[in-house]
Formats: structure tokens, C-alpha cells, sequence
């Protein structure tokens, strides 16, 4: 079939131009997407509940809804926040689970039997977290103080972008609604000896449509409504509150100002400075990200002349801008690595063979390209990972095939014989190198969890490319060859071949002297080994290396302290942002009154703030080293006045912060034993080497007056206890009475007291509370106040009370595992004295020792695999283990390059490593498949092994070149294009394959010679 083939130079030809071009059409027309559709195992269960302090939100609202799902089967975990004004409960499923559909519903319809929830709360909402939920975009809407004018502009542009195809939703931050305030006055309430449920109730009673059904008259059906509607705010004055027989009449104008306003404002937020609102814009599913945010960009530019002058349009968190970034990486990679690559061929072989080889690269795209397609994958950042991974690989077939039919027409100067025997004699090699590359990929597709499902088209895109890699070496490139190289020789080819000859010569010499002393290179090639493990271990470990962009301080200010006064402290810090060098920084935005958390879902507070500063893309801007830039805002905010708590973190690129160095979970039922345990593991984390900051999430809240129900004087007095609460509630908060609408625009009528009203405690106790029989008694006549403090969040896992304890270390003298385990030895006696309570390692050092195992699977499972495939190819149990060999020697390679470089043993690096194990034993293959058909033709077995490693040394150099420069421009940044999670892999894998190459074409001879000695 190869022969038929290679015959077919049109359809070669042709194949190619095709395959080309319907990849590139592919890969411009079909949709790029910064993430693939995954989805998390995450459902959230958000409940509102506003102006409520964090003690009754966890006993009215995430007390009852745990209970009722925490028995639903599917669940693994159950975390809850539960904050001022909002409950945020976190199901984790099992990882098993397929069809989520199933537990949503399970939930909804056990949340629905629930029925003692606050008649107040809005949801519980139940929402299923999948990449697509991921905002692709953030428009900042600023430059001018009347927010009216920001709101029309807001409301605009959100029209419009809906409008664009692709686009699911748009999320308004900072954006309030119109409402319509009912200011009342507690004097003249009393004076008329009314409450506020008269005017509630008086609202209610002009505003209904209430249908009294459909009756026929004179032959005709007609539809029968019952309708009063306040149509403008000006009628609510006028509705009559009391009035008597004698037609005296109280009008709510009485009792009350009405006051057209903006919904009462809990959140301040800043673009660059200035007041802002934000609309974050989502994607709908297997929906084009460029091609959306694109059309965002042209409108916005088309409209902005409609736009008051001043106003100032700003995008951040372009996701597209990452996705570019990618490709640029990909298409900037591939024309380096492909251009290194020719010219290392050029050196070694025929100029037009090189070309040949070197055009296979495109040709191999293409068709990955094709495929992927086809099997329905996505083209997204990490699918492109994996394009940049397989650059130094793709072309390593076409290598040993091209060079061996080259090696052939130099010998038999016969082109006919050349592709005969140049592609029949090295298949079985070409094919084992190809499946044990593949079988090294494979079992990183079979790491669980999240972060499995994130990296999963890595592995599936190298194992698509080199199993197409395979199909173009033995199908296109022979006929290809047959088609341009012409038999006769020149000056450039008889050069190539003088350089080789001295190689191989060279190598013999070296080769001799190694097998004569065998044992010596043996012994110092395994203390070679055994201090490249010392080596590595110096770096330490750590978890994950990725692209950060955007930098996150997040600011807690005094319990006590109001909006306004947390608003200046964050002022002060933003204004130390907005200094950074204008060659690094894009935006600054903030929030004031809300803060991130690392469960995705924002913290609510007037103490809380947050400060987001995107930096430009690490190749556009001047200051690479993300960490500088962090140490400069650590150095220049300090320690603000009036801050409890600040932490400066950076943002992932795929999403969500870093985590801390470390962090501890104390779980138990005895919140009060918690803390007090919390506050001994600070302590010891304080005291350890190395560690910066200690920090922990109980923080303590607001002062807090309990005015608590007397419950025999209010059964005496007549009065229902709830009452009471709603009294207070209006007076502070507000209670909305009905809605209207005006010109398509639902707005609320809301019922409160001017804030001068209520001054002090005591002017809150003289309201008075309607009893049974009509008469109003004093609220202080029935409750008892007492004064505390609320918690800033009350944290449950598995319904029980947690507290996390989390810490910073300086990376530069230690790392991540040293710190943790030395922290845990430490902690054991705390264990001991608390059997009742669960401490536990949760964060980025759980996640990596959880993943390092996965991958530590992974890498035991590559072995059986590739020892498998040989085993099955070469028909022998022994064979495998010599070419097998190697992988331990890639190791030293591996271990220098990270503390030359200054690496950590990091979760990429460790993958890096876990896929040179299949391409390490590759030249070992080629060497000793050679060896195995000389030494049936040569009865002198040191000549055989001599002569079968001198004739494989041109491929062996030559793939290990090729791939290793087809890495140069990620692992070391050429033309900018360095990515920081590649970057450890690229250096793993090609210092690892040097060394491992250099070492197999010594080590590999003498285990066969001694072998094979009797």
C-alpha cells in the first residue's frame, strides 16, 4: 500500500494543498473560545435576603436548605457562606456523575417543600456553574458624576449588545433601579395614631387588577377585571389613608414625602478613578468569543457620537485579547519552530528532502485541524496548548523516514530502492515511537477532576497530531520524494555527508571507549542520577504556573466602619494603583461595599472593598515579572489606617484566583472551641521559617443591637412578634408596599423613615405596633435590648462550622510542601487534644498533592503501556526494559533544567515529564531495532552494536534536534511569545530529551552488550 502510494505524486500533491487549506478554513470560520465547554461539578444554591446580618441568614435561610439537600444522592460536599444580606450554598457532585439535569430538579423540588424561608428572600435561585458561565467581556461605563446620564448610556448599550447574535446575557454591576420613596414621618404618624401598616395596606388597596372571570351578555363573552392603578407617582399623595363619616380624610401627603430616587446604594464602583457602571457581557454556548467581542467594539464605536461628550467607554477582561494571545503564541511557534527545524535538517540531509520534511509541518496542522473538527472539539486556548506542545514532535516520523530513504539513495543511488527499503525497514520503529509517544499522552486524559477536565485537550490534541504525523510520513512524503529529489549528488551533499562521516566516527571512538569501561559510566551515570533527585528537591514543589494579568487586593476596613468611610480608604489605595507604570497597566476598576471570594460569589458589606488592576498582555508590556509589580504595591499601600485585612493576589488567566501557599480547614459543631483552635494554628503557622503572612476568614462584624422579643408582654398586649420585626424593618431598611409601571419601566414604592428619624436605639424602641384590638403599643413596652457583635460570614462544610486558616509564604527561600508538612507535624498535638474537631489541609497544597498523585497514576500507567506496545512489536519480555531504559536517565535532564532555570517541581513540569516518557525510548527503539537486524548479518556482537548505532546516529540527532528547537521559542520566550504554565513543560521536555538522547546512544549499547555478551 506505502508503494502504491508513493506512486501517487498528484494525489500527494493535491492532498496537501486540500488538507491546508480546509484546516486554515476551519480553524478562521468555526467559533475560538477562550475555554472548553466544561462542566465543573458545581451547583449553587443563592438565596437574598436583604439587610439581614449573617446569624439570621444561616438560621432562617442555609440552616433549612441544607438540611433538606444534604441527604440528595450525588453530592459530595456541601460548603455554605452565609453574609450579610445573602446565603451561598456550594454543592459538590461526585465525579461520576453524567447527567446533572437529574439532582437539579432533585434539588428545586426539595427546595420547594421547604415552608418556614422569609416570605422577604428572592430564590432560592439553583444554578449549575460550567465554563460557559464565564464572562467573555467587561465594559466600563464612566467620565461624568450624573449617574442618570451613565444609566441611559448603560441602558443603551445593553439593548444593543443583546441584539448581537451569540450574546446570552449582560450583567449590570453598580446599576440601580428607579424608585419611588415613601419618606414617612414618625411624629405625625403618632400624632394621627396610625402605622406603617395603614399606609402599606392603604398602598395596596388603589393599586390591583383583580379578574372576576368571563360572563356572556346580549349574545357576546365578555372579560370582567376588577382595576385600581396608581399611574403616576403624584397619586400616591393623594391616596386616603383614614378617613371618617363626617368626611374628614388622611391623605398619605399627610403622613409622608414622596421622593422619586435611585434604588438606595450598597456598592460604589470606579473605572480608572471615576464612578462607573459595569455590564459584563455572556456568551452563549459554542458561540465565536472573537467574533462577539469584535461586534461589541464595532458598535460601541458606531454609537458613541450619541453619547453625552464627556463619557468614557473602557474594556477589560477582553477575553478575545487571550485568545489572540494564544494564537499569535501558536502561529509565532510554528513558523520559528518550523524555520529552526529546516535549518537543523539542512545540515543533515538534502536540501529538498529538509524542505519536504519541514513542509509536512502544515500539512499535519491541517489535518489535526480537520479532525478535531470533526470529532466535535473545540479550537480554545488550551486545544491550542496542545498545537504548541506537538510543534518539536510532529515532524520526527517524517525525520527517521525521510533520512532513512535519504541514507538508501546515497548507498544505492536508486530511488525505486530507496523508498522500498527506506520505508518497509524502519516501519516497525516509526510505528513503536508513534504509539508510545501517543501512550505517554494518554493517561493524562484520564486525570479526574477539574483540573483533568481543563487539561484534557492538551493531551488530545498531541495524541490527534501525532497519530496524523504518522499517516503524512508514510502516505505523502514518499511520493513527494519520489516526485523533487533527484538522485545525483552535489558539492552541498557530499559536504553533509563528510560532516555525518566525522560525526559517526567521532561517536565511535567515544562509543568503544564507553563499552570498555562499562561499569564506570555505569556507576557515575547513576550518581549522576541520584544528584540530579538532590538537585530538583532544592527548588521544591509547587502546584500550578500560569499566565497571571490582572492583579486583585482585596481590603477589609473596620466592623464598624460606614460606606463612605471604607470608600476613602480604598480611594487612597487606588490611587497608588492608578501610578503604576503606563507601560504596564490597562485598567483599574473598584468596588466598594463587595468583595470576590474565591467560591466565585461576591461578599456583600460596607466594610468591603476590592481592587482590580488588569495589566497589559505580559508580551505588550515592559515589566515581565509579574511579582515586581506586586512587591511595588505591597511596598507602597503598607498598612492603611482603619484596614483590618489586605491580601494582593494575582488572577488566572483561565479563571480564578491564586490560591494560598497555605490553608487549613478546622470543622466542628462548637463555634466558640473553633475559633479558639484557629487562633492556636496561627500562632504556630506565625512562628514557622519562611512564612510572611497568617491570616483567617473569621473576622469579627458589626456591632449589633438584639432587641429581643418579650413574648408573654406581646400574648398580654395582643400583638403578633413579627410585627414588630417589620416595624423596625421599615423605619431602617424600607419595605416595598406594591409596584408600578411607567413607560414599559417597572418601578417599586417603597416605605421608610428619613435617616434623620432615627437617630439612636431609643428613637427606634418608641415606634409604636398595632395589637389586636386596634390600639398601637409602644415597641419598647414589649422587647429587651442587648448589644454583640455579628460575624462577617459564618462558614458551614457538610452543615457543620468551619474556619479556614490560610497562609503566604516567601517562595524564594521555601516552598509550598516543606511549609505545609512542617505545619502539619506541628499541629498533630492540637489534633490529639480536639478528637471532636476536623483540621485539615484544603487549597492549592491539597489540590497538588491530590493531582501529583493523579499524575504520579498517570506516569505508572504510561510505563505498562509503552512496555506493552514493545513488547507486542519486538515479540519479546526483555527487549522493552532496554529500550525502556532510558526513561529514569531523562530524569537528570529533567532535575537540571529546573534548578538551572529555577524552576520549582510544579504540576506542568511534572506533565512535561509524564509525556517525554514515550519519546525518550524513541531513539532507543530506533537503536535497537537496527541492532536487532544487524547482529543477525555481523557474528562480532560489538561490531554489530557499533556498526547498528553509528548508521541510526543521523535520525537520532536529528529528532532530538528538531524537537528540542521546535520548543526554543516557548521555553525561552523568542519573539516574545513565552506563556508561563508551557514554559516549564517546553524546558522539562526538551533539556530532558537532550540529556536522555545523549545518554541512550551510550547507555542503550552497553545494556545490549551485556545482553547479548554470551
Amino acid at each position: 500500500m506505502i508503494e502504491f502510494f508513493s506512486r501517487q505524486r498528484v494525489f500527494a500533491i493535491l492532498v496537501s494543498i486540500l488538507v491546508i487549506l480546509t484546516g486554515v478554513l476551519f480553524f478562521v470560520l468555526s467559533p475560538k473560545e477562550s475555554l472548553p465547554e466544561i462542566k465543573l461539578g458545581f451547583i449553587i444554591i443563592k438565596t437574598i435576603y436583604p439587610n439581614s446580618s449573617p446569624e439570621e441568614i444561616e438560621k432562617l435561610v442555609t440552616n433549612p436548605i441544607e438540611d433538606t439537600v444534604k441527604n440528595i444522592k450525588g453530592i459530595k460536599e456541601i460548603n455554605s457562606v452565609s453574609s450579610e444580606g445573602a446565603s451561598i450554598i456550594i454543592l459538590s457532585l461526585n465525579e461520576n456523575i453524567k447527567n446533572t439535569e437529574s439532582i437539579m430538579n432533585n434539588i428545586k423540588n426539595s427546595i420547594s417543600k421547604i415552608n418556614d424561608l422569609p416570605q422577604e428572600i428572592t430564590g432560592p435561585d439553583v444554578v449549575e456553574i460550567t465554563t460557559d458561565e464565564f464572562p467573555i467581556l467587561q465594559i466600563a461605563i464612566s467620565g461624568v458624576d450624573d449617574y442618570l446620564q451613565l444609566k441611559k448610556v448603560a441602558d443603551l448599550l445593553n439593548d444593543k449588545i443583546l441584539k448581537i447574535k451569540g450574546v446570552a446575557r449582560v450583567e449590570k454591576i453598580g446599576y440601580w433601579d428607579k424608585v419611588i420613596y415613601v419618606n414617612l414621618d414618625k411624629e405625625k404618624l403618632n400624632n394621627y395614631s396610625l402605622t406603617v401598616f395603614s399606609v402599606i395596606n392603604s398602598i395596596k388597596s388603589k393599586n390591583f387588577s383583580i379578574p372576576a372571570g368571563f360572563k356572556e351578555f346580549n349574545g357576546k363573552e365578555f372579560s370582567i377585571r376588577t382595576i385600581s392603578e396608581i399611574k403616576q407617582p403624584e397619586q400616591i399623595k393623594e391616596i386616603i389613608v383614614r378617613s371618617n363619616e363626617a368626611g374628614n380624610v388622611t391623605q398619605i401627603k399627610d403622613l409622608a414625602d414622596i421622593k422619586i430616587g435611585l434604588q438606595e446604594e450598597n456598592l460604589k464602583i470606579k473605572a480608572n478613578g471615576e464612578n462607573a457602571i459595569i455590564l459584563t457581557v455572556y456568551k452563549a454556548r459554542a458561540e465565536d468569543t472573537m467574533r462577539i467581542n469584535k461586534e461589541i467594539f464595532k458598535l460601541t464605536n458606531n454609537i458613541k457620537t450619541i453619547f453625552p461628550e464627556n463619557i468614557r467607554i473602557s474594556f477589560f477582561n477582553d477575553s478575545s485579547k487571550f485568545i489572540k494571545d494564544r494564537i499569535d503564541l501558536v502561529n509565532s511557534n510554528g513558523l520559528l519552530g518550523g524555520i529552526f527545524v529546516f535549518f537543523i535538517l539542512i545540515i543533515f540531509i538534502k536540501p529538498v528532502i529538509a524542505f519536504l520534511v519541514a513542509f509536512s509541518i502544515p500539512v499535519v496542522f491541517g489535518l489535526s485541524l480537520i479532525v478535531i473538527k470533526a470529532l466535535g472539539l473545540t479550537y480554545d486556548m488550551l486545544s491550542l496548548f496542545g498545537f504548541v506542545m506537538a510543534i518539536g514532535l510532529i515532524v520526527d516520523n517524517a525525520i527517521v523516514l525521510g533520512e532513512n530513504i535519504y541514507r538508501y539513495l546515497t548507498k544505492e543511488k536508486n530511488m525505486e530502492t530507496a523508498i522500498q527499503k527506506g520505508t518497509s525497514e524502519v516501519f516497525k520503529s516509526v510505528l513503536a515511537s508513534t504509539l508510545t509517544t501517543i501512550a505517554s499522552f494518554f493517561p493524562l486524559m484520564l486525570v479526574g477532576g477539574i483540573l483533568g477536565s481543563f487539561l484534557r485537550p492538551i493531551p488530545t490534541v498531541v495524541i490527534i497530531t501525532i497519530s496524523v504525523s504518522f499517516i503524512v510520513a508514510y502516505f505523502i512524503l514518499p511520493a513527494l520524494i519520489r516526485s523533487y529529489v533527484k538522485e545525483e549528488e552535489n558539492k552541498f551533499t557530499l559536504l553533509q555527508e563528510k560532516l555525518t562521516q566525522k560525526l559517526k566516527d567521532f561517536y565511535e571512538k567515544l562509543l568503544i571507549l564507553v563499552l570498555k569501561r562499562k561499569k564506570i559510566f555505569l556507576f557515575f551515570n547513576l550518581i549522576l542520577l541520584i544528584f540530579s533527585f538532590y538537585l530538583g528537591s532544592l527548588r521544591g514543589f509547587s502546584f500550578f504556573t500560569t499566565q497571571i494579568d490582572e492583579i486583585v487586593i482585596k481590603i477589609t476596613t473596620k466592623p464598624e466602619f460606614s460606606l463612605k468611610e471604607t470608600e476613602s480608604v480604598i480611594n487612597k489605595i487606588e490611587e497608588i494603583c492608578l501610578n503604576i507604570n503606563k507601560d504596564d497597566l490597562d485598567t483599574v476598576y473598584t468596588y466598594t461595599g463587595r468583595q470576590d471570594s474565591t467560591n466565585g460569589i461576591p461578599e456583600i458589606s460596607t466594610n468591603l472593598g476590592q481592587i482590580n488592576v488588569v495589566l497589559k498582555l505580559e508580551s505588550k508590556r515592559k515589566t515581565k515579572d509579574i511579582n515586581k509589580i506586586i512587591s511595588f504595591l505591597q511596598e507602597k499601600i503598607g498598612s492603611p489606617e482603619g484596614v483590618e485585612q489586605i491580601t494582593i493576589g494575582g488572577v488566572r488567566r483561565e479563571g480564578g484566583e491564586t490560591r494560598s501557599d497555605v490553608s487549613i480547614d478546622i470543622i466542628g459543631d462548637d463555634r466558640e472551641k473553633i475559633k479558639k483552635v484557629s487562633e492556636e494554628i496561627i500562632l504556630i503557622i506565625k512562628n514557622e521559617k519562611g512564612v510572611k503572612k497568617v491570616f483567617s476568614d473569621y473576622v469579627e462584624g458589626k456591632n449589633e443591637y438584639r432587641i429581643i422579643i418579650e413574648e408573654k408582654k406581646c400574648a398580654i398586649s395582643g400583638v403578633s412578634p413579627s410585627q414588630i420585626g417589620l416595624v423596625l424593618r421599615s423605619y431602617i431598611s424600607g419595605i416595598e408596599a406594591t409596584s408600578i409601571d411607567i413607560a414599559g419601566e417597572k418601578i417599586k414604592i417603597i416605605l421608610k423613615a428619613e435617616d434623620t428619624q432615627i437617630k439612636d436605639i431609643n428613637d427606634l424602641i418608641k415606634l409604636s405596633v398595632p395589637n389586636n384590638f386596634g390600639r398601637n403599643i409602644p415597641i419598647k413596652n414589649l422587647v429587651r435590648i442587648e448589644e454583640g457583635k455579628t460575624n462577617k460570614t459564618i462558614k458551614h462544610k457538610d452543615t457543620k462550622n468551619t474556619i479556614g486558616v490560610f497562609a503566604v509564604i516567601d517562595r524564594k527561600h521555601t516552598n509550598i510542601a516543606k511549609v505545609n508538612q512542617a505545619i502539619f507535624k506541628k499541629i498533630e498535638k492540637i489534633k490529639e487534644k480536639n478528637p471532636d474537631l476536623i483540621i485539615q489541609a484544603s487549597g492549592a497544597f491539597k489540590e497538588m498533592m491530590e493531582n501529583f498523585t493523579q499524575l504520579g497514576v498517570a506516569f505508572l500507567l504510561a510505563l505498562l503501556i509503552i512496555y506493552m506496545i514493545l513488547a507486542v512489536l519486538f515479540n519479546s519480555f526483555i527487549q522493552p526494559f532496554i529500550m525502556m531504559i532510558t526513561v529514569p536517565f531523562g530524569f537528570i535532564g529533567v532535575m537540571f533544567s529546573l534548578f538551572v532555570h529555577g524552576f520549582p517541581i510544579s504540576f506542568a513540569a511534572f506533565m512535561g515529564f509524564v509525556a517525554l516518557t514515550g519519546v525518550v525510548v524513541n531513539n532507543a527503539i530506533i537503536l535497537n531495532d537496527f541492532v536487532n537486524k544487524i547482529k543477525t548479518e555481523i557474528k562480532d556482537k560489538e561490531k554489530a552494536i557499533i556498526d547498528a548505532c553509528k548508521t541510526r546516529l543521523r535520525p537520532i540527532i536529528l529528532t532530538t534536534l528538531t524537537t528540542i528547537v521546535g520548543l526554543i521559542p516557548i521555553g525561552y520566550g523568542v519573539l516574545g511569545s513565552r506563556d508561563a504554565f508551557l514554559q516549564p513543560v517546553a524546558i522539562v521536555f526538551g533539556w530532558g530529551l537532550l540529556f536522555s538522547s545523549l545518554i541512550t546512544l551510550f547507555i542503550v549499547p552497553v545494556i545490549i552488550y551485556y545482553l547479548n555478551k554470551n
